[in-house]
């Protein structure tokens, strides 16, 4: 009997020291693909949300609680974030989230809406995650903006009159190219989807040979892409690419498409990580100093969406989902990526520039 009490005794103290420590903290839930095709911007991404964690807590937290975050592997697959979610907000009380990638914000912002649970995605391009004065927000750009910028610059800056389109069969995909179809002024002579994974794609180059086509609108993810460059390359194909930030700019990409990866052109967020006593600079150092490489745009979204929990938090009076809402449609601050503040639909906008390879 007395060891059934002794059990027992101890049994409540760990739950009652287990429920003190969740009432010094705030509990944060970070659903990134950290493996699979998109594991570099999970890297990324969850690499900038340490960071800012790892800041803010050192300047005392939010009104003296520590930001804690729970981190969740969905490798990609909307199935799998949903799981994550499910977990994070079972077993941790999790009610703020952050997310990366359009069909797993797709898949997600109906459980955070249903739930009034706060989401914010940096990453995600599709126009379909917008929907106004809810609980869903990004860091991230717009397909429409980045498709905008770069149709312009091939049809006014480039002079492509003509082009074919093969993109990654997935919400990014979809999201970019009706984007990019509402904004080009050219001829569309051909559009594929590929499926994420693919590892030969000279059947699809083959088709745009024999169109005679030497203008490609290609969005996809790094490694694919990279491969795609390169199998063009060996077919004896002289293209020009055109794409977005997403696609091409990453180690993935480089060390598959390697000296090939030239007549690239693509639309990015401007990141000032050289502009001195800026937010930007601030990070690239943090971020070089911890990781020894270079701060990319993906790090500081990732950066300013933890930072908007942050600011909306230190607002909120009581830890309410619905006040870090309200909050962050009110919020605007100069981050790491750009001054963040929210329209109607969460969306933001950034400084674009293009790049070339």
């Amino acid at each position: 009997m007395m060891r059934f009490f002794l059990t027992l005794f101890i049994a409540l103290f760990c739950y009652l020291s287990c429920l003190h420590a969740q009432e010094q903290t705030i509990a944060l839930g970070g659903i990134f693909g950290l493996s699979g095709s998109a594991a570099r911007y999970g890297e990324w991404g969850n690499r900038g949300v340490q960071l800012a964690i790892e800041e803010i807590n050192q300047q005392g937290g939010i009104r003296g609680r520590q930001l804690k975050v729970y981190i969740e592997d969905d490798q990609s697959s909307p199935a799998k974030a949903i799981t994550a979610y499910k977990k994070l907000t079972s077993l941790h009380d999790v009610s703020f989230f952050l997310t990366m990638q359009s069909s797993v914000a797709l898949a997600l912002s109906p459980h955070s809406n249903r739930d009034k649970n706060v989401q914010i995605d940096f990453t995600a391009t599709t126009p379909s995650y917008s929907s106004p004065d809810d609980y869903t927000f990004r860091t991230g750009v717009l397909a429409t903006q980045l498709a905008e910028d770069i149709a312009q610059y091939m049809y006014k800056t480039s002079g492509v009159k003509e082009t074919g389109c093969l993109y990654i069969e997935n919400d990014y995909g979809a999201g970019m190219l009706q984007a990019f179809k509402k904004y080009y002024k050219g001829k569309i002579l051909f559009e594929e989807p590929f499926r994420e994974g693919e590892s030969d794609y000279r059947a699809y180059l083959l088709k745009l040979k024999s169109k005679n086509i030497r203008d490609i609108w290609l969005i996809g993810h790094l490694r694919e892409d990279g491969v795609i460059v390169r199998q063009a390359h060996e077919l004896g194909m002289a293209l020009r690419f055109f794409t977005d930030v997403y696609s091409v700019e990453g180690p993935d990409f480089l060390d598959i498409a390697g000296e090939v990866a030239q007549n690239i052109f693509y639309v990015a967020p401007t990141f000032h990580g050289n502009k001195g006593g800026t937010v930007a600079e601030h990070l690239a150092q943090l971020y070089r100093n911890r990781f020894g490489e270079d701060a990319t745009y993906l790090v500081a979204q990732a950066y300013d969406a933890v930072y908007a929990f942050a600011h909306a938090l230190k607002a909120c009076d009581e830890l309410s989902p619905t006040c870090v809402k309200d909050q962050l449609y009110k919020t605007e601050f100069e981050g790491a990526s750009g001054t963040i503040t929210f329209d109607r639909n969460g969306d933001t906008k950034k400084e674009l520039t293009i790049k070339e390879l």
